[in-house]
Order: structure tokens, then C-alpha cells, then sequence
């Protein structure tokens, strides 16, 4: 079911970083609603009030004062311009060595008939894009974007391009050179941008960081898609501030840790979690959950392995996990690349063969047939790495987690873009179960943000909406779990929701946009749940 709603916003309103609004839902004037908020379906903000949390509740939603200027929106605009334009070059720069490789390989193909140029290409153009585009946004940051201090000013200013254009790098990144997130090569070129990440640190894919002001501890951990420090809009203005993250500590996935909020060492931020207001965080071993946060009275810890195994490893259990973090880098740029020369190969035996006609109306069929090969190649590898996914319990440490990674790199890398036309289509199905997934008939996806295929399960006419994360495995303490999560017949799932591990939604339970399943829950049939974490937030829904 298809269902539509307005969404009204009057003048002066504020909307916080990662926030949903529900259908037919209005917010009045100078209203505002927090960061990793939810407004329910069919809620009002009236004018000038404030609302924080999933659910949305009434509570003060502080800004820093905004301090106006002048409009200048015409020269503005045109520097806004001016800077999308410079960015994109730069991008494009950075991906000119490996352009010209891949163009002389196929050459000397041509030329000579000689293959070394295309097999160099193959294995040297990831590292090289990658390379290039890192040494390109650390010599930009040198000249345009050293490190700020912390304050609040005008959004039509040439500081907030600086920043602006700063940002956008790091947006890029994230396709750019995603092999790279997770792996030991990241922190050093973090470290390049101007952030501070202490040894040992680990940072996965992470959604959105600001360089200029991280500051991580070191051996903490940074789980898929956090949030750290991005800039807060607000009244013509925007706020910059320091973000520090102390020794040893664990931010879950899918955390915000809002423009100047810190969390003290062994400490954890729960998945889809916000620290709480006030600085309260700052202090050590606290443990946190929800939006709004309340501290964890007693978390359950899973023990047996080593420092060696979690923090410290030796010498040589380093350099092997340069090796295969190596791999992760590499990997998705040989599939894409020899992606390109097929097409290539391909159009041009097009051209002989029907000339240019027949080249133009081939063209889309000759992608999308380059896109599922190289959809292929990554269940190749899948298989080839880990066989069949199975519920474990592993140390950081171990070649299990790393291998796993390598295959996630790829997956996200490779996988994502080439089945990202046919989100929401019937063809989806059929093809993650070359994965290993169970997905029955039917079935709306929108989201394909999944990791140990095989432990995915999800029944007949199920809807899975858009940024929705089926979560098979957490990394909290540096110990990877991971189980089943079973999603039953016509069960629904809210955009941007978290399902954790070992949980089932039984058959026609729903779970509302931005809310978080706790691992171990069994929703009942037929029952709507909503929340930061859903609780015990159930209501009857009606059965078909």
C-alpha cells in the first residue's frame, strides 16, 4: 500500500540533523524539532514551541543565537556557483591518472595487441584513484580549509564556502574512496585532514564526520553510519565546534553525536542514539541509548578474548591485516575497472557491427548488462571468502571480521550502485538471494543495507522502506556478533528504522520511521511499535 500526506512548515522553522516528519504532520512558526527526532503521523508543533526525541516529545531544543547580517544573496549565489564548479573540477582531476591508464591499456590492446597495460590497470586503478583523490583533499584542506575556531556565523559568507566546499570533499569521499573507510588506511589520511585519532582508533563507514573537529581517543571505536560534529544550520547561520571522543570508546551504528557534544572514555552511544543534552556525557564508563538518551543501568558484556585479540595485536597480526584491508581496497576497483573496458569492448563491437544507431539504442542495455557482471563478481567473491554466513561471536582481531569487511567493501562499493535502479522493483528479490538472503514474493525494498546475507530472512508482500538497516551484527566492546533477523509475512518496516540481531517481526507487525528494535525482541502479529528504543510502545493494529 501506497500511501501519501502533506507535510507543512511555516516561517522561522528549525529541523535538527537525521530527523523524520510523519505524514500530514504540520510545525508552526519558529517551532522546532531535534536532532534524531521522529514527529508521528498527523502531530502539530505549535508556533514557537519545541520537540525532541522518537517519539517526539515537548522538551527545549537549544540553539546558540543566531547573528544576523545583511542579505547578500545575489553574490552569494554566485560564489555558491563558483565553488560547486571548482569542487567538481578538483574531483575530476583526481580521477584523471586513472582515466589515462585505463585508456592507455586499452590501447596497446588495440595497438600492439599486447594485455600488460589493461592487467596494471585492473590492480592499480583503485589505489591510485584512491591516492589521488586523498592527496588532493589534504592539499586543499592545507590552503582553503585550516582548522576553524569553534563559533557561530553568517551562512552568506566566504567562511561558510570554505566550509562548505570542505564538507563537500568529504561527501565525496564517501564513493570516492569508500574501500578505504574501515580499513588501517583511513586514520592516516584523517590525520592528513586535520582530525586527531589516537592509535589504535577504528572507524568504519561512517556517515559524516568533520576532520577539523575530531578528536578521537585512542582504541575507541566508531561504528557504520555515525554522525559526528556536522554543521548545525539554523536562522541564516551555522555553528562549528570541537567533537572528542574518549579512550576506548564505542559509538554504535547509526549514532549522532551533534556539533560539539563529547563522550568521555569507555563510555558507548547505542545505535540510532544521541549523547545526552548538557554535557552530561563528558564523564567515563557511562553507557548510553536513545533520543532522547537515558544511561544503561547494566549492559551485558561478552568476555574470553585477549587484549591481543581486541586492542593490541602483534606485529605480525597487524601486517596480516594490512594484507587483507589491502585486498578490500583493491578489489572493487579491479571489478569496476574491468567493467569499464568491457563496456568499452562491448560498444565498440556494437559500433562495427550496427554503427552509430545501434550503439545509441544499445547503450542502456549494455550498462545495465556491465552492472549485473559486476554484481556477479561480488557474490563470486562472497562465496569464495566466507562461503555461507553463520551466527559467530569474533574478536576484531581475527581474519573472520576482516574478510568480512573485505566482502562489505565491495558490497557497498560495487553491489549497491549496480542494484540501485532496481530498488522497489520485483527484480530485487531474486537477485539478493544469489547473496544468500531469504526474501519471499512480493516484497517492497527500498533499502538494501544489509551484511551477512545469509542471516537475513524476509517473508512474503514485506516492505522494507527507504534507509531502513536490517543490522546482523554489532561490534560493541571490539567483539563481533552476529544472528538472524527474521522478518516475517507482511510485516513493514519505517524509513530509516534499525532492526537489530536476533529479533523476529511476526507476521503483519510494523515498525514505525526512525526506531530502533532492540536485539532479542519478538514483535507480535498484527502490532505497530514506534521509538528510540520501541519499549514497550505497542499498539493493536487492525488485521486484515
Amino acid at each position: 500500500m501506497l500511501v501519501f500526506g502533506s507535510v507543512i512548515l511555516e516561517d522561522g522553522c528549525y529541523v535538527g540533523i537525521h530527523s523524520s516528519l510523519g505524514l500530514n504532520t504540520r510545525m508552526g512558526k519558529g517551532s522546532r524539532l531535534g536532532d534524531l527526532s521522529w514527529l508521528e503521523d498527523d502531530a502539530e508543533i505549535p508556533d514557537g514551541q519545541s520537540r525532541l526525541g522518537s517519539p517526539a516529545i515537548s522538551a527545549p531544543v537549544n540553539l546558540p543565537r543566531a547573528h544576523h547580517t545583511p542579505r547578500r544573496a545575489f553574490l552569494y549565489g554566485c560564489g555558491h556557483l563558483i565553488a560547486l564548479v571548482l569542487m567538481e573540477l578538483m574531483v575530476g582531476l583526481a580521477a584523471l591518472p586513472v582515466l589515462a591508464l585505463v585508456v592507455a591499456g586499452i590501447a596497446q590492446v588495440v595497438v600492439e595487441g599486447v594485455y600488460y597495460g589493461v592487467i596494471l590497470a585492473l590492480f592499480a586503478a583503485g589505489p591510485l584513484s584512491d591516492v589521488g583523490f586523498c592527496l588532493m583533499s589534504a592539499a586543499f584542506r592545507a590552503v582553503v580549509w585550516r582548522r576553524p575556531h569553534p563559533g557561530v556565523y553568517p551562512v552568506d559568507s566566504v567562511l561558510y564556502l570554505r566550509k562548505w566546499s570542505a564538507d563537500f570533499l568529504m561527501g565525496v569521499s564517501r564513493t570516492a574512496v569508500l574501500p578505504l573507510y574501515t580499513t588501517l588506511y583511513l586514520p592516516p589520511w584523517l590525520r592528513l585532514l586535520g582530525a586527531r585519532v589516537g592509535a589504535r582508533a577504528e572507524l568504519s563507514t561512517v556517515s559524516q564526520i568533520s576532520p577539523e573537529g575530531l578528536d578521537i581517543g585512542e582504541e575507541s571505536f566508531l561504528a557504520d553510519g555515525v554522525v559526528i560534529g556536522r554543521r548545525r544550520m539554523f536562522a541564516g547561520c551555522f555553528q562549528m565546534d570541537v567533537n572528542r571522543i574518549g579512550r576506548r570508546t564505542f559509538v554504535g551504528n547509526n549514532a549522532l553525536m551533534p556539533v560539539g557534544a563529547s563522550l568521555g572514555p569507555t563510555s558507548l552511544l547505542g545505535v540510532l542514539s544521541t549523547p545526552p543534552a548538557g554535557g552530561v556525557a563528558e564523564g567515563g564508563g557511562m553507557d548510553w541509548l536513545g533520543s532522547p538518551a537515558f544511561r544503561l543501568p547494566a549492559r551485558l558484556k561478552v568476555g574470553g578474548f585477549s587484549d591481543d585479540e581486541l586492542f593490541r595485536p602483534s606485529r605480525g597480526t597487524y601486517a596480516r591485516r594490512l594484507l587483507v584491508d589491502g585486498i578490500r581496497i583493491v578489489a572493487p576497483g579491479i571489478i569496476t575497472t574491468s567493467g569499464l573496458i568491457g563496456f568499452v569492448a562491448a560498444a565498440h563491437g556494437v559500433y562495427l557491427w550496427l554503427g552509430i544507431p545501434g550503439l545509441v539504442a544499445s547503450l542502456p542495455i549494455l550498462s545495465f548488462g556491465v552492472a549485473m557482471l559486476e554484481y556477479l563478481a561480488v557474490v563470486v567473491m562472497k562465496l569464495a571468502f566466507m562461503g555461507r554466513f553463520r551466527p559467530v561471536v569474533k574478536p576484531l582481531w581475527s581474519p573472520y571480521v576482516w574478510l568480512n569487511e573485505a566482502v562489505n567493501g565491495s558490497y557497498e562499493t560495487v553491489a549497491v550502485g549496480a542494484l540501485a535502479s532496481l530498488l522497489g522493483t520485483p527484480f530485487i528479490g531474486p537477485l539478493l538471494r544469489l547473496l544468500g538472503c531469504k526474501v519471499g514474493r512480493r516484497v517492497f525494498l527500498a533499502s538494501i543495507l544489509f551484511s551477512e546475507f545469509d542471516l537475513i530472512e524476509i517473508g512474503d508482500h514485506a516492505a522494507v522502506n527507504l534507509g531502513a538497516v536490517l543490522q546482523t551484527h554489532l561490534f560493541e566492546d571490539r567483539i563481533m556478533k552476529s544472528s538472524f533477523v527474521r522478518v516475517e509475512d507482511e510485516c513493514a518496516i519505517g524509513n530509516h528504522a534499525v532492526v537489530l540481531y536476533d529479533t523476529r517481526l511476526q507476521r503483519g507487525s510494523k515498525v514505525a520511521p526512525l526506531s530502533l528494535v532492540m536485539k532479542g525482541e519478538v514483535l507480535p502479529p498484527f502490532t505497530s511499535w514506534g521509538g528510540i528504543p520501541i519499549g514497550s510502545r505497542a499498539t493493536a493494529s487492525a488485521q486484515p
